[in-house]
């Protein structure tokens, strides 16, 4: 007779309800490299259909003060997974070579459960509408990033790419990226874009 934990009973279970969908792509103790990346046995993992702030991105909490949000949702991730085993199911591969994948911990969709609490937009440039349920949920109680103000990471990516420096993008290129108005504290305010000096630049 063959007795399973009941942890390997989960894995098992996880990995039978998702295989329909795709293969395997890895299983075991993740290393959390982002918001929506992780590493399994040395393999990158992008989150299907779902983009958290950069690294290096700030956001605005409710009451106006900067925060690293990029950090939060990492941090957040790190916090859901722990040192559980986590099961992912590949659908596709990024133009970096990650393996972009659906994944569960103890039975739970992650990439749904970062969108749903905040740390995390739906992806829909790739993900279409698979997320936007959660997104609604998160905005409706003003969870993670909602609760206050933020560059959607997708165009921040962008302004960061710029050949000129976030800090001294003019108000042009601000509006280009979505990014203006820019209120005192942000990091693309300098006193140039604030003509008026109410602390709010390309208004």
């Amino acid at each position: 007779m063959i007795c399973h934990s009941p942890l390997a009973v989960l894995i098992l279970l996880s990995v039978a309800g998702l295989c329909a969908a795709g293969a395997l792509a890895a299983t075991g103790r993740a290393n959390i490299i982002d918001g929506d990346t992780i590493e399994i046995r040395g393999e990158r993992i992008r989150l299907y259909g779902v983009d958290a702030p950069e690294s290096g991105q700030t956001c605005r909490n409710a009451s106006g003060g900067v925060y690293r949000c990029g950090q939060r949702a990492a941090l957040a991730l790190a916090d859901r997974i722990g040192t559980q085993a986590v099961v992912c199911i590949a659908l596709d591969r990024d133009r970096f070579g990650r393996t972009v994948s659906e994944c569960r911990v103890g039975g739970e969709n992650v990439n749904a459960w970062l969108v749903r609490n905040g740390w995390a937009v739906a992806y829909r440039r790739y993900g279409g509408t698979r997320y936007s349920a959660e997104e609604r949920a998160a905005k409706a109680t003003r969870a993670g990033i909602w609760s206050g103000d933020f560059v959607m990471p997708e165009v921040y990516r962008r302004a960061g790419r710029s050949q000129v420096s976030r800090s001294r993008m003019n108000c042009t290129q601000l509006r280009a990226a979505g990014l203006s108005p820019v209120r005192r504290g942000s990091p693309y305010y300098h006193a140039d874009l604030d003509r008026d000096g109410d602390g709010i630049g390309c208004e």
